[in-house]
C-alpha cells in the first residue's frame, strides 16, 4: 500500500526536476517542493528505522505492545512465552501473573486464563517449585477438565512429587482422548512403572515400540521392564538401542553395564565403565548413577556399578577427565 503512496509523489517531483522549462515555477517553488519531499523521505526512514527496532525480537515486539496497551493480556503472555524460552523464569512468572490479570478483558476470557495458568505452573515447574505449579493445573483444569497441556503438565508434576498413582489417573484420561500420541503412552508406562505395576508399564510402552524403535525414552524404559523380569538378553537390545539412538548419554550407559552385570558378561560390564570414567566427570556419573538407581529395585547391581567405577578412578586416575 505504501508503493500507491510514494509513487505519485515520486512522479510529481521527477515531473518538476526534469521539466522545469514547461512549469511555470520560480526558483524558490522548485527548491521548497524538493526540500519537503526531502524532509518527507528523512521523516519517514526514521519512522522505519523506529519501526525496525521495535521488530527486532519478539521482545521488542510485545514490550512496545505493552508500553502501548499495557492492560493487553496477549501482549503479556507472549512476553512471558518468550522469556520462559529463554531461561529467564523470573521475568516469564511476572508476565504470566500479568496475563492472568489482564484475562477478563481478552477477546476470550477463558482461553487467556487457561494459558496464563499453565503458563504459571510451567515456570513453577522449571524453578523446581513442584507444589504451586500442581496448584496453577488444579485451577487451569478447573475451567477446562479436559485440556490437553494441563493434563500432562500436571502428570509430570506428580510423577516429581513422587505421586505416580494420580499421574496414572491424567495419563489415563489423555490416553482416552489421545490413544495414539507416543508421549502420553510414554507417560502412562513411567507413571504404572512407578506405581510397581509392571505389567501396565509394559502393555503401555508396547504400543510405542510396537510402532517404532526410534523412541529413545521408549527403549530405556523397555530394558529397564525386561532386566526387572530377569529377561537380560532382552533388556540388553533394547537398551543397545537407546544407547545407539542418543550416545554418551550416561543414564543409558550405565543401564546397559547392568543388564550385561545381569547377564554374568563381566568383561563387558568393565569395558562399559571404563568408557564412562573415560567420558565424563565425576559430577555426571554421580547423577547417572542417581537416576538408574531411581530407575530399578536391583540394589545389589547398582552397588556393584558403584563399587567398580569407584575403584577405577581411585587405581587409575588418569581415566577421570572433568569437564
Amino acid at each position: 500500500t505504501s508503493f500507491f503512496l510514494f509513487l505519485p509523489i515520486s512522479i510529481f517531483v521527477a515531473h518538476v526536476l526534469y521539466n522545469s522549462d514547461s512549469i511555470n515555477l520560480s526558483s524558490f517553488g522548485r527548491t521548497a517542493i524538493i526540500s519537503c519531499a526531502t524532509f518527507f523521505l528523512i521523516i519517514c526512514g526514521h519512522a522505519t528505522y523506529t519501526r525496525n527496532a521495535v521488530w527486532a525480537t519478539e521482545e521488542t515486539l510485545w514490550n512496545d505492545v505493552i508500553r502501548k496497551a499495557p492492560n493487553s493480556a496477549r501482549a503479556a503472555h507472549n512476553l512471558g512465552r518468550w522469556y520462559r524460552q529463554f531461561g529467564q523464569y523470573r521475568h516469564a512468572y511476572y508476565f504470566f501473573q500479568l496475563a492472568y490479570q489482564n484475562s477478563n478483558t481478552a477477546a476470550s476470557p477463558e482461553m487467556s486464563k487457561k494459558a496464563a495458568l499453565n503458563g504459571l505452573a510451567s515456570v513453577s515447574y522449571m524453578l523446581g517449585d513442584y507444589k504451586h505449579s500442581l496448584q496453577y493445573f488444579d485451577q487451569c483444569l478447573k475451567i477446562d477438565e479436559n485440556d490437553e497441556a494441563c493434563l500432562k503438565n500436571r502428570a509430570l508434576a506428580y510423577l516429581q512429587l513422587g505421586q505416580p498413582q494420580q499421574a496414572l489417573i491424567d495419563t489415563d484420561q489423555l490416553i482416552q482422548e489421545y490413544p495414539l500420541i507416543p508421549e502420553y503412552q510414554y507417560l502412562a508406562s513411567v507413571s504404572a512403572y512407578k506405581t510397581g505395576n509392571y505389567e501396565l508399564a509394559l502393555t503401555q510402552i508396547q504400543k510405542i515400540v510396537g510402532r517404532s524403535l526410534e523412541h529413545h525414552q521408549a527403549m530405556y524404559l523397555t530394558g529397564i521392564l525386561l532386566m526387572e523380569n530377569g529377561a537380560y538378553p532382552n533388556s540388553l537390545f533394547f537398551l543397545k538401542q537407546a544407547d545407539n539412538i542418543l550416545p554418551n548419554t550416561i543414564k543409558y550407559q550405565l543401564a546397559l553395564a547392568a543388564a550385561y552385570y545381569g547377564n554374568n558378561q563381566t568383561e563387558t560390564t568393565e569395558l562399559i565403565l571404563h568408557h564412562i570414567v573415560e567420558q565424563h566427570s565425576l559430577s555426571v556419573i554421580q547423577e547417572g548413577l542417581q537416576d538408574v538407581e531411581k530407575d530399578t529395585l536391583d540394589k545389589k547391581t547398582i552397588s556393584f556399578l558403584k563399587h567398580s567405577m569407584a575403584e577405577m578412578i581411585n587405581e587409575d586416575f588418569q581415566f577421570f577427565t572433568p569437564q
